[in-house]
């Protein structure tokens, strides 16, 4: 890698991913609108599994799922319903939902990055929100039946947050 050491490449090549940036993210709203009605007219979510699938490791697939489900006929494939497990073993992610409309009005009017947005990255932590979240990881994978790994250096980890929290709680 050739790092770049002028100010004036540096802000070209920002330039540039932004340019590039949004051309992304429209092909992305292009293409992923095109599955959902693919999917409604043949039934097939091959196509928007490939999509998802097709992203660069840097893009928010979750936000994209969130919109094709929220627009689209579709479904997420759930680990714990037995008879998803062929598809999912194939490397699929969605199923067809016949009790959901595909809504093409609002899938082309709500772009797939304004699902799921990002925190602000000034923001403030959120303990509660972070635990709230963990624990409903958790409880996921115990619901499908992940084994569960690490549980003595969890309760390590546990007893040291709630001594960092006391410690915040008391202002020492």
């Amino acid at each position: 890698m050739k790092l770049l050491t002028d100010v004036s490449a540096i802000n070209k090549a920002i330039e540039s991913i932004a340019k590039r940036g949004a051309k992304l993210d429209h092909d992305i709203q292009v293409a992923a609108v095109s599955c959902l009605n693919h999917v409604n007219e043949h039934g097939d979510t091959t196509v928007l599994d490939k999509l998802v699938l097709a992203m660069p490791k840097g893009a928010r697939k979750s936000a994209l799922t969130e919109w094709a489900c929220a627009f689209g006929n579709v479904r997420m494939l759930d680990r714990s319903n037995q008879h998803d497990q062929n598809a999912i073993e194939q490397g699929r992610l969605f199923a067809k939902d016949k009790t959901k409309t595909f809504d093409l009005d609002g899938a082309i009017a709500n772009m797939w990055y304004d699902f799921k947005p990002e925190p602000d990255l000034l923001t403030t932590f959120d303990a509660a929100k972070m635990v709230q979240a963990m624990v409903k990881r958790y409880n996921k994978a115990v619901k499908d039946g992940a084994a569960i790994d690490g549980i003595d250096d969890a309760k390590a980890q546990l007893a040291a947050l709630m001594q960092s929290l006391d410690v915040q709680g008391t202002g020492l």
